[in-house]
């Protein structure tokens, strides 16, 4: 089993380092938008997931346990949400810089289109 919580024994950079790896879905929007990535390591810091999704969401990746580590709404232009934090040195981290990079891209598309 993998343990996805945080151990508050720990020093903040240890529970925030990478702990495990986690499988993209081929042809995925998270893939798609890490450059054709199959798997990255992430940090695993959450106490809850996602069993079930819903009829409007796609899952996107999961830790080798099964657990759901990430979804996206197909259809949307950027609602996807991740279990891990991708915030943390997210500047060391070239799957956390793409995230953010295709976040902001889709933040600026949102405006352009919005003032048209």
């Amino acid at each position: 089993a993998i343990r996805h919580h945080a151990d508050d024994d720990r020093t903040l950079a240890e529970q925030y380092a990478p702990t495990h790896a986690i499988a993209l879905t081929a042809e995925g929007r998270l893939s798609q938008l890490l450059r054709g990535a199959t798997s990255i390591e992430v940090n695993s810091l959450h106490k809850q997931g996602v069993l079930h999704p819903g009829p409007l969401l796609q899952i996107e990746a999961t830790a080798p346990d099964g657990v759901i580590e990430a979804v996206a709404v197909p259809n949307h232009p950027f609602a996807i949400g991740v279990q891990w934090h991708p915030e943390w040195r997210y500047q060391h981290t070239e799957a956390s810089t793409q995230l953010f990079g295709a976040f902001i891209h889709a933040c600026h598309q949102f405006t352009r289109e919005k003032r048209l």
